[in-house]
């Protein structure tokens, strides 16, 4: 009797192994747009901190019929920490029909060290789901942020990069409309130690060594990126730089690395919308039309500076495109102090140089013209916020709060311009 026993309790335990991973395995199915939520995903336990009601876990079922969008991030990711208060305002902005989850596959006490000690997460009221290993593969992706729509009737609706989140667009989810877009769509395989180069089969042995430059267009759903490989045995260096602008690609062949320019000291010739995306066009929409990937392959021989020439050619060729580094005479924000090199305003343990807020103006102000330093002394530190002030009077008043004069002054700086040719 024991032994019937015993072999009744292992085939129950052994059917239940069987039904969990058939479960598992449902779970893990990659989702497409247009496809019905699964049950198993709506019921899935999910840790959660930052929760209003200090709840610990949570499923998706306790906000089935609202607009949910999952926004996958990491705390490493400045610019999906950088949306998160838009995505709390419009949290606020639409309350109870939607709902809006950064979603990490980070640790518990990564993520409260973040809500601890980072501004943005400080000021945070989203709940966040932590630690997560299926919804990442329910809905894959190799690049964040990446947001996940699910409308209200439980449909995945879109997969879209975070500045997709607009009011506009979350009422057209709500009010069931037809959408538009342009979906986001990551490419998992791609190996950019691969040559975009292929040679079909045509009767003979592949050559041992190809050399060549090539331009294409943007590959969709590929991270930018780009280096030097070399290969010995073949004898020859790569060269590679995947979907990038053709301003980098310019500053790589006629000029200096870009961290070495501001924004501001760029001219465009032409149509400047071809070489600096503005808010009104979507990033992904802006890089399949504007970026380009250019591979060199030339003999072990060449130097940086010979593919720089190369690449310099096949622009001017190619995209019609060249590049210059120019001195040129610019309207610029003069800063100046009022009494020899000092700072009046007392210095809290939160002060900043100023050459630090100098380089806030010129990369992070984008209506402001180019300021410059006049003066004369770059360990002047200053108690001025790094935000994005209303127009040049306001800054000016705060500026000399601190003693500091600033006035709107021609100077000849150093440019980097791009211009078309025929």
């Amino acid at each position: 009797m024991k032994k019937i026993t015993i072999y009744i309790v292992m085939a129950t335990l052994c059917l239940f192994l069987e039904v969990d991973a058939q479960n598992q395995t449902s779970l893990l199915k990659p989702l497409k747009i247009g496809d019905t939520i699964p049950e198993a995903i709506w019921n899935l336990p999910l840790q959660v901190v930052n929760h209003p009601n200090a709840k610990q876990m949570i499923t998706l079922n306790d906000y089935r019929g609202k607009l949910i969008i999952l926004d996958f991030w990491a705390t490493w990711c400045s610019s999906c920490i950088e949306a998160m208060p838009k995505m709390m305002h419009l949290q606020e902005g639409f309350g109870n029909q939607i709902q809006i989850f950064p979603i990490t596959f980070q640790s518990k006490s990564i993520v409260h060290t973040f809500l601890q000690k980072n501004a943005t997460g400080k000021s945070l009221k989203l709940p966040i789901i932590n630690g997560d290993t299926i919804l990442s593969k329910v809905f894959p992706h190799k690049l964040i942020s990446h947001l996940v729509w699910i409308d209200p009737s439980g449909i995945l609706k879109a997969t879209t990069w975070s500045e997709n989140a607009k009011k506009e667009n979350i009422q057209s989810v709500l009010n069931n409309e037809s959408l538009s877009w342009t979906m986001k769509k990551d490419m998992g395989s791609f190996d950019k130690n691969v040559s975009l180069l292929s040679f079909s089969d045509n009767g003979a042995p592949l050559p041992k060594t190809v050399f060549y430059s090539a331009f294409t267009s943007h590959l969709n759903g590929v991270n930018p990126t780009a280096g030097i490989f070399t290969d010995s045995l073949k004898g020859a260096t790569r060269y590679y730089n995947i979907n990038a602008t053709a301003t980098s690609l310019c500053v790589i062949a006629w000029g200096k690395p870009i961290p070495e320019l501001s924004p501001k000291q760029y001219i465009f010739l032409n149509s400047a919308s071809k070489y600096k995306r503005t808010d009104r066009i979507y990033r992904e929409d802006w890089n399949r039309l504007y970026t380009y990937c250019y591979d060199a392959v030339m003999p072990i021989h060449y130097t940086e500076g010979q593919f720089a020439a190369l690449l310099k050619e096949d622009l001017k060729r190619i995209i019609k495109l060249e590049g210059s580094l120019e001195k040129t005479n610019v309207k610029c924000i003069i800063v100046k102090s009022i009494e020899d090199g000092k700072i009046k305003r007392a210095k809290s343990s939160k002060s900043i140089l100023l050459s630090d807020f100098i380089w806030f103006i010129n990369n992070k102000i984008g209506s402001f013209p180019y300021a410059i330093n006049e003066t004369g002394n770059q360990n002047l530190r200053t108690d001025l916020i790094r935000k994005n002030y209303k127009d040049f009077q306001n800054l000016a008043v705060e500026l000399a709060k601190d003693g500091l004069k600033a006035t709107l002054e021609d100077r000849e700086i150093e440019t980097f311009i791009i211009k078309e040719i025929n």
